[in-house]
């Protein structure tokens, strides 16, 4: 192959090399073509060791490799020839594979080293969960049970950091598990860890202090000293913050200079703001000053000495018993692993690692002799790595000057943080593998994956984006390596496309409605903003359609093939979401409804209806004398009964148990006299229990003298169940979900002779955990492929839509208790006797570097998902209305680390951006052409396709003529369910949903989006509004005395531990609160505290006549038997020995009459909270409230 400058000086470098290879550079070409130029010089291809990230690229290396060695010895010369014959001879035996196929070879190598089964298999995350939460059970049994000193601190542990319950401790030991095992030596970092602990003082907490103010102060430096000249307050702050990092940079431990610069601040912060100014100026930077009193707390004096001195002492104790749990654990998971026989992928790597290295440092005997085996070390995507993997790699390798290792990856395609992967190794070799040190550096930046167009955009977005503090590297351009015919560059379509979506008004002018104030809770099943479901569908809806009009504009792609071009087809397509699994049911009903076929796979294999089917049928053949599985698969396809049937069968027997009125139903002889309908449905009844009962007794005979995966096979032949489903909806996906769980039951079937109980602990135990396993892939067919940006690494896509841009980051984990941080290691918030919780400095520190690295991995994604399309790129958002209005009046040229680490979503980088790309002609306008990409705001409803119009590329059809077979076919068609009412009421509902219907037009009128109202002034939505009341609300302490000041105090600590963002903090209305709390009704709250209950969730049970008075709705008809389960959350209930009060805040905006139709318009969802809670708690509910903060008044109702 024709090879670049940079390709040909990777392939020819020797010793050391590490090769940056940026998206689509050819970099598994370059490898080939390396061990090629290796061949030829005479290595040979069984001393080369090749790792991949994934068994699949290890098959493609493989693959490409015999293709160049087949090629090499057809056209080589005779005695050249019988080298490269030999050397594919030698192919299919080359150490060639993952990381972990080494590991596991090398162990049996040397298993007797170990002292271990070399019959040991690998146990996947499916069988390790038993084992696992078996484990967990006995670490914590003596701890809870016992009164010792160590039972103590666990108990105090999991009262601090569990609130008091032992089973949210779990997911923390296991975390610290994982963490330490991705380590090379695990119990080292334990002890380190409870060494720091046990020391008489914080040495080390306070060198990190003096770091941490260090960098905060030069972070908040750059944001400052621009304002320096609009107030006296900044220009204190700012001189404040140089004094510290002048004073932190010096040897020693932090002292009276910098607590004094931190006081200096705050007094800067307390008084000379220009007159009437303090809000807007002091706004923007509130999280500074937030911070800084922070700080400044580690050096208040206390009995303890300081601040920091009195949070160490705190959480000593608890992290202590944290730690000896989770090595506890350890321990029994290893030896349960050894018991099953088997050991998981960590075990791989920590056994390679006791083969490897000795305990003072230096590498083994083992270790040696691999360095002698292996000319060559290839590592692809080494990117990705962790800590104990590179140790590994770096004991098999030799040492420079001899180096021979041959690392390729790229940091701005890391994005497995949630794996524990490490990108800084990669970089650390970057630095250390410069030209005159240990290595060569080369970079790979000729893409020839993507249009050249594509490729200028991504530079000139990423550009200013990307650097080392933010994404882990320096940005380093693409350069566009495909080759175009002249005619294509610049051809319309534009390649670039981008698409904002304004998110609907939440009310219309003049004021907040009600339903947007209810679609703002999220407790009531809302997924918040962005993300909620008729957002999601709209912008689905943009996408479906923008992917069809594409199609059919006649636009080309060139065939990887032959180059030729051709028409896009529906496969060329995929579209990336950063996590599909919410969403994939919203875009699949979308694009069904604008005739796109979609093919997604969608999450939920232990909930989809075919396992759940076949799950009811594994615990039958364990115990027939189970109702509710027995009762499911009755329903379920495989026997087909109808409720009738089963209604029949009860009638006939009243027997407790219904397996025995099954067999009392069939032995009896005769049924009573009765109408046709009901004898036919008797005899349909028999018919099927009669066939269910042999059945079911030769698949149990199956079970003992065969297997259970051969009885479940048989089965499901008997049922015809795989034909029923092939029939259905996405049938073949469903089909496969079948064989993969009957794979699932083959790999335990060795267990069987412990019972079928095994293999259902197993399932309930994953069940129990909130895990699941993918389902089976979705078959090949020619549709646009839905997948997360993760499963589309790797691969490429003639078009790509990037949808979902709006979502808001999952940044959740750095508000926990507990924080294992690669630096500051385990880090908790301290815990007062009260009950409420603050930040350590720890804690603090690793949240803010936490968030850093997530958000960096964050802009990784984006790259990576950019970077998948060929020849189109689409990218769609939906925003808050306001912010998709505003963005023009965003300067467009902030691009310092405090502006991206503001970032909720990866929109928010692309609306930062935009503005560099808009003229100033284009302003205003909403679709524009930038001369580089072409984007545009979706004001308007996307129209849906005509009904009955075709997809395009496919062919309507119509019947032949109106003969007999098409007129059976219509009137089946025409059949209608008779008991239609009942479909028309849902099983289960929410209270918010009862309370929208109640409240809508008894004219039912086509939805429209909302436009924007002209002049109206920028603010917060009302649902972001209610969301943080009803959040700072929950969390409020009602301790204090429930003033102002007491609810800012709150407030100001909650922003600096990360609660809640300074822009968030400055919309609630704290006076508005402090007058509730402090008023009649509010103070009577306060003295129930301990009474009350906040956002409590409740599920009750309601006949259809009952939700109809309580709404103030017609009952509907022929459904009074029938019921309904309601869901909701209740704002604060207090639930006293004889009664109960309720409450519920609301942040409508009304006066007047408005405020009384409000009240009449709440009071049935108050009725209906009030029905629910008297039920719960069995006791009147005597006192209900609504209370509206913007109106600031409380209404009795």
């Amino acid at each position: 192959m024709s090879l670049t400058a940079a390709q040909a000086e990777a392939v020819q470098a020797r010793g050391n090399v590490i090769v940056v290879a940026g998206a689509g550079t050819g970099k598994t070409s370059t490898l080939v073509e390396r061990v090629m130029a290796l061949l030829a010089e005479g290595a040979s291809i069984e001393r080369l060791l090749l790792v991949t990230f994934t068994d699949a690229a290890a098959a493609e290396m493989r693959h490409r490799l015999r293709l160049r060695l087949t090629g090499a010895a057809a056209t080589a010369e005779t005695a050249a020839a019988a080298r490269w014959a030999e050397q594919l001879a030698l192919l299919d035996s080359a150490p060639i594979g993952t990381l972990h196929s080494f590991c596991r070879q090398l162990i049996r190598d040397h298993f007797h080293l170990l002292g271990i089964d070399p019959g040991a298999g690998i146990l996947d995350e499916a069988q390790t969960q038993p084992l696992i939460e078996a484990a967990l059970d006995a670490c914590l049994a003596a701890p809870l049970a016992g009164d010792n000193a160590a039972a103590r601190a666990a108990h105090t542990a999991i009262r601090h950091y569990a609130d008091g319950d032992p089973e949210r401790i779990r997911p923390l030991l296991l975390k610290l598990h994982r963490h330490a095992q991705a380590l090379p030596e695990p119990e080292s970092w334990f002890a380190d860890q409870l060494e720091a602990l046990a020391a008489n003082e914080p040495s080390v907490w306070r060198e990190w202090l003096a770091d941490g103010l260090r960098q905060w102060a030069g972070e908040w430096l750059s944001e400052l000293q621009p304002r320096a000249k609009l107030a006296g307050n900044f220009a204190r702050a700012v001189a404040a913050l140089q004094h510290i990092v002048k004073t932190a940079a010096m040897s020693g431990p932090p002292g009276a200079e910098l607590a004094a610069a931190l006081a200096e601040i705050q007094a800067a912060d307390q008084a000379g703001w220009p007159p009437g100014k303090k809000t807007a100026l002091r706004g923007p930077v509130e999280k500074f000053f937030a911070e800084a009193q922070f700080l400044a707390s580690q050096f208040e004096a206390t009995d303890a000495g300081d601040g920091l001195t009195a949070d160490w002492l705190n959480v000593r104790a608890g992290l202590t018993a944290l730690l000896n749990l989770a090595r506890d654990f350890g321990a029994r998971f290893a030896a349960a692993k050894r018991d099953a026989g088997g050991m998981d992928f960590s075990d791989l790597e920590q056994f390679a690692l006791r083969l490897l290295w000795q305990p003072d440092g230096q590498p083994t005997a083992v270790a040696q002799a691999c360095r002698d085996r292996f000319d060559q070390v290839f590592v692809d995507e080494c990117q990705d790595i962790n800590a104990a993997q590179d140790a590994i790699l770096r004991a098999v390798s030799r040492a420079a000057p001899a180096g021979n290792r041959f690392l390729v990856g790229d940091v701005k395609q890391s994005i497995y943080q949630f794996r524990l992967a490490r990108p800084q190794l990669f970089r650390d070799y970057e630095e250390a593998w410069r030209p005159g040190a240990a290595g060569r550096r080369v970079a790979l930046t000729d893409n020839f994956r993507s249009h050249p167009e594509i490729i200028a955009w991504v530079n000139e977005f990423f550009a200013p984006l990307m650097r080392g503090s933010m994404g882990g590297v320096n940005y380093e351009p693409l350069r566009a390596g495909r080759a175009e015919p002249e005619a294509d560059v610049g051809a319309a379509p534009r390649r670039v496309e981008f698409h904002l979506i304004p998110k609907a008004a939440a009310a219309p002018a003049g004021g907040e409605s009600v339903d947007a104030e209810a679609g703002g809770e999220e407790a009531e099943g809302d997924d918040g903003d962005p993300d909620d479901l008729l957002a999601v569908e709209r912008e689905a809806r943009v996408v479906a359609l923008r992917l069809r009009a594409l199609k059919e504009s006649g636009a080309t792609i060139r065939d990887r093939a032959d180059g030729a071009a051709r028409p896009i087809a529906w496969r060329d397509m995929a579209v990336l979401l950063r996590s599909p699994r919410r969403r994939v049911e919203a875009f699949a009903k979308e694009f069904h409804r604008c005739g796109v076929p979609l093919a997604a796979e969608r999450g939920g294999f232990l909930a989809s209806l075919e396992v759940g089917d076949l799950l009811s049928l594994v615990r039958l053949l364990d115990n027939p004398l189970q109702d509710i599985p027995l009762l499911a698969v009755l329903r379920s396809p495989l026997v087909g009964m109808s409720l009738d049937e089963l209604a029949q069968v009860r009638l006939v027997s009243s027997a407790p148990r219904l397996w025995v009125a099954l067999r009392e139903f069939l032995l009896r002889d005769g049924t009573p006299a009765a109408a046709p309908s009901v004898t036919a449905t008797v005899a349909a009844a028999r018919r099927k229990v009669d066939a269910f009962l042999h059945q079911f007794a030769r698949w149990r005979e199956l079970v003992r003298h065969a297997s259970l995966a051969h009885a479940l096979e048989t089965a499901l032949a008997d049922t015809h169940y795989e034909a029923i489903l092939r029939a259905g909806e996405r049938g073949e996906e469903r089909v496969a979900n079948l064989r993969k769980f009957i794979t699932l039951v083959r790999q335990h079937d060795p267990q069987q002779r412990q019972g079928l109980f095994r293999f259902v602990r197993f399932i309930e135990a994953l069940q129990a955990a909130e895990q699941d396993l993918e389902p089976a892939p979705v078959p090949a067919a020619d549709a646009v492929r839905l997948l997360s940006i993760h499963r589309s690494k790797g691969l490429e896509f003639p078009v790509v839509a990037v949808a979902g841009l709006g979502t808001r980051f999952h940044l959740g984990d750095q508000r926990a208790d507990v924080l294992v941080d690669e630096l500051f290691g385990l880090c908790a918030r301290a815990v007062a006797p009260s009950g409420a919780k603050h930040p350590t400095l720890p804690h603090w520190l690793a949240a803010r570097r936490q968030r850093r690295q997530l958000l960096g991995e964050e802009l990784r994604l984006l790259y990576v998902a950019m970077t998948r399309a060929r020849d189109y790129l689409i990218l769609t958002g939906t925003a808050a209305r306001r912010d998709a209005e505003n963005w023009e009046a965003q300067p467009g040229r902030d691009f310092s680390d405090r502006a991206l680490l503001r970032a909720q979503s990866a929109l928010d980088w692309v609306l930062l951006w935009l503005p560099r790309a808009t003229r100033p002609e284009d302003q205003g306008h909403d679709e524009r052409d930038t001369g580089r990409f072409h984007w545009r705001i979706c004001r308007a409803e996307p129209e849906l396709p005509a009904p009955g119009a075709p997809a395009a590329g496919t062919a309507a059809s119509t019947p032949d003529g109106p003969g007999a077979g098409w007129t059976a076919v219509r009137d089946r068609l025409a059949w209608r369910y008779p008991h239609a009412t009942a479909m028309d009421e849902p099983a289960k509902t929410t209270v918010t949903a009862l309370r929208r219907a109640a409240e809508a037009d008894e004219e039912a009128r086509p939805w429209r989006w909302p436009q924007p109202v002209p002049g109206a002034v920028d603010k917060p939505d009302a649902a972001a509004v209610g969301t943080l009341h009803h959040e700072f609300l929950r969390v409020l302490s009602l301790d204090g005395p429930g003033d102002e000041a007491d609810l800012r105090t709150q407030l100001t600590a909650l922003v600096a531990a990360g609660g809640f963002t300074v822009a968030e903090a400055a919309a609630l209305d704290l006076a508005g609160l402090a007058e509730f709390w402090r008023g009649e009704t509010g103070s009577l709250i306060r003295s129930r505290a301990a009474a009350v209950r906040r956002e409590l969730p409740f599920t009750a049970r309601f006949t259809p006549p009952e939700l109809a008075r309580l709404t103030r709705q017609p009952a509907p008809p022929g459904v009074a038997d029938e019921f309904i389960v309601v869901q909701g959350v209740a704002d604060l209930v207090v639930v006293l020995p004889e009664e109960i009060w309720l409450l519920d805040f609301k942040t409508d905006n009304a006066q007047g009459t408005e405020l009384d139709r409000r009240v009449a318009a709440y009071r049935p969802q108050l009725e209906l909270y009030a029905a629910a809670v008297a039920r719960i708690f069995d006791r009147p509910v005597t006192r209900r409230w609504l209370h509206f903060l913007r109106a600031r008044r409380t209404v009795e109702v």
